[in-house]
């Protein structure tokens, strides 16, 4: 029952994440409190729901946990549950957001310009 509580506020909050000025809201010590239970209990269950690929830890001091799915709504699609610190995710990000082709950026690309990419890129990398 407290794990689902956890869970549910947790997925709440990280619809208010902000990269550049992380809140205690997401620390184990703050839900321990929000939630009357001892800081060992709370990090035991968000480290479950960390294993479980639910949760996202972010391993400064204090530790961040992130809901996965919400993140991914607002930001961008977390491939790992644990990372170093908030640049790491954010870089992480970054990686994941840029496309190794940018001709897919193009509207058309797979449709009406299909074709044409496929010419360009064959006249691009021709010896």
């Amino acid at each position: 029952m407290r794990k689902d509580a956890l869970l549910a506020f947790l997925m709440n909050q990280t619809d208010f994440f902000d990269p550049e000025n992380v809140s205690e809201v997401f620390t184990a010590r703050y839900l321990a409190q929000r939630f009357n239970m001892q800081r060992n209990t709370a990090s035991h269950y968000l480290n479950q729901l960390v294993a479980q690929g639910v949760l996202c830890k972010i391993n400064t001091r204090p530790v961040y946990f992130l809901h996965k799915q919400a993140f991914s709504q607002q930001f961008f699609t977390l491939s790992r549950n644990e990372y170093a610190s908030v640049a790491e995710l954010l870089a992480h990000g970054e990686q994941e957001c840029a496309p190794d082709d940018h001709f897919s950026l193009l509207i058309g690309h797979n449709e009406s310009l299909k074709r044409p990419i496929e010419q360009l890129k064959t006249a691009l990398f021709y010896p």
